[in-house]
């Protein structure tokens, strides 16, 4: 559960001498995590959110299924699941077909739902879903996952990619994170774009209780990755860190990686 992971980093916040990682510097200009109390007391409020599953409750049709590039105008997009049943699945297939997506990356290793007439199920068939269980960073086996993601897009550099879970958040927020770290976007750009989907689809505001609540939660997440507490600054550098450290790119992989990521549509 994550309040276990936060009395973890809580100890580690406290201390600046551990080896690994970036460096801690003040509280004021670090990455921090919140304390045991406050996620025991807000994490309800995170689990309570349940999106609408009717159309007409959002603004628009990526509203509706999840769908945002990352970036500006990198050549991966989010989403959520196009291939469980659920209501907004035909619209996340009708806008990865017209965003020229042509490799998915399912971060929940389910097709349960698929609808064999869907774009989706068409490239399904020709191989070009890759089927990825991945957990949430301070789970066993998310650096492994992030591995596989990470490799995958590599090896895809001309292809469009689309990256999804089940409902459009959870570990599809924190991989596209990184990936938009990776590609040199600052903390605050990154955390605009992890909390762009909670603001369309739930109406969230900055300043709201649930929105700085989720904002906690990011950072416990990065925390988590990267050990300890971390300058803003250093975002991007604290990911290359972990996506050479624990997650096992060396010097090629990581630049195969990022030329990737610079492609653009």
């Amino acid at each position: 559960m994550r309040f276990i992971i936060v009395s973890v980093i809580a100890l580690m916040l406290c201390s600046c001498t551990s080896t690994g990682g970036v460096d801690a510097v003040a509280s004021d200009v670090a990455v921090t995590a919140p304390t045991v109390e406050e996620v025991q007391m807000d994490e309800p409020a995170a689990l309570s959110l349940v999106p609408s599953a009717a159309r007409r409750d959002y603004d628009s049709d990526s509203a509706f299924a999840v769908f945002q590039q990352l970036g500006t105008d990198m050549p991966i997009y989010r989403s959520a699941s196009p291939a469980d049943g659920d209501a907004n699945a035909i619209f996340a297939d009708y806008l990865m077909e017209v965003a020229g997506v042509t490799y998915v990356i399912n971060l929940d290793a389910d097709v349960s739902g698929l609808d064999p007439s869907s774009y989706y199920a068409e490239l399904y068939e020709d191989g070009a879903v890759l089927l990825v269980d991945c957990p949430l960073p301070g789970e066993e086996g998310f650096a492994e996952a992030i591995a596989t993601v990470l490799e995958a897009i590599s090896s895809h550099p001309d292809d469009v990619i689309l990256i999804h879970s089940a409902d459009g958040f959870g570990p599809v927020g924190i991989v596209s994170a990184l990936l938009e770290a990776l590609s040199g976007a600052s903390y605050e750009e990154v955390l605009s774009s992890y909390m762009a989907p909670y603001a369309e689809v739930f109406s969230l505001e900055e300043g709201d209780a649930t929105w700085d609540q989720l904002v906690d939660t990011f950072n416990m997440d990065l925390v988590t990755i990267n050990g300890r507490a971390f300058p803003l600054a250093s975002l991007p550098m604290m990911v290359e860190a972990f996506v050479t450290g624990p997650v096992g790119l060396d010097e090629t992989g990581l630049a195969a990686l990022q030329s990737a990521l610079s492609q653009s549509v």
